[in-house]
Order: C-alpha cells, then structure tokens, then sequence
C-alpha cells in the first residue's frame, strides 16, 4: 500500500479513535457512579478470590473497626482475628461458600481496634468467568452496631422492665 492509500485511512483512524475515547469516558463515569452507589449504601466493599481469601478490602472497614484494611487482604473471614462467631456459625458459613450461594445481612460481632465489640453486615454475590468457572465473591459491609446494641437493649427490657 503506499503513502497515499495510507493517507486515505487517516480520516477511519480518527474515527475509530474518538470512538475508543469515547468509550473509554463513558466506562470511567459508569465505575465513578458504581463506586458512589457503593459507598451510599454501604461502609465498605471487598472481594474474595475463589480460595475465600480476601484480595481487596476498602478504606470504610478502617471506619467500621479501627483496624487497616490492609490487615484483611489474604486472610480468609475465620482466619481473621477478633470475629465473633461459634465454630457452627463457622461450619454454616463455609458451607454456604462452598456452594457458591448468595448471602445478604451475614451480621456478626467482631472487636475493634480498642476492643470493643462491633457488629458488621456482609452481603455477597459469587463471581463467575465467562466459561462460568467460580473465582470468587465481592461484597459490601456495613457497621449495624447502633442497630444491634438497640436491638440488644430493647430484648433485655423486654424481660427485664416492670412495665413488660
């Protein structure tokens, strides 16, 4: 091909490039909006690889507990110190993992940086290739402690108030 049959593409070449720009902005504002609906209905986010092994983790957890998010990345959720779960809340929540289900408002108590208890909520969603191959869960968190300790109180009273 010579110089002037090359010249002639130029003007494909500037299209397909706006396109690919193009393209690329409009897959920069849908992870912006992704990202801001995350972070208004939850604390935090994170992502498990198909081992369990957590392999991101974001910032709000640090909020939630005091602790690095950083800390959590490749560990699974029972090798994670300080979470507050019977070994059969254990057993029940590897077995859900394992069969690659979907779980919403898995609450939990886990003990913060200071050692207080905390109370979290995970929801999760399996992760699946193109080939349906399972590599994983990504989730969102969010610290019910408020919600719990009302919830804890409101119990006691119950049972405990002479007006009951």
């Amino acid at each position: 091909m010579s110089w002037v049959g090359l010249a002639r593409l130029l003007p494909c070449f500037a299209v397909i490039g706006g396109q690919i720009n193009s393209l690329r902005r409009r897959l920069r504002e849908s992870e912006t909006r992704f990202r801001s609906l995350t972070e208004m209905s939850s604390d935090f986010y994170w992502e498990q690889d198909k081992n369990f092994r957590i392999t991101s983790m974001s910032a709000g957890v640090e909020q939630s507990v005091g602790i690095d998010s950083q800390w959590h990345i490749g560990k699974t959720r029972w090798e994670v110190p300080g979470i507050l779960l019977s070994e059969r809340e254990w057993d029940a929540d590897k077995a859900m993992l394992q069969a690659h289900q979907p779980f919403s408002d898995f609450t939990y108590g886990r003990l913060g940086a200071e050692g207080e208890t905390r109370y979290l909520s995970i929801s999760g969603q399996p992760i699946f290739d193109a080939q349906g191959k399972f590599t994983g869960y990504r989730g969102v968190g969010k610290d019910v402690t408020a919600a719990k300790i009302a919830e804890e109180r409101i119990q006691y009273l119950a049972y405990h108030d002479s007006l009951t």
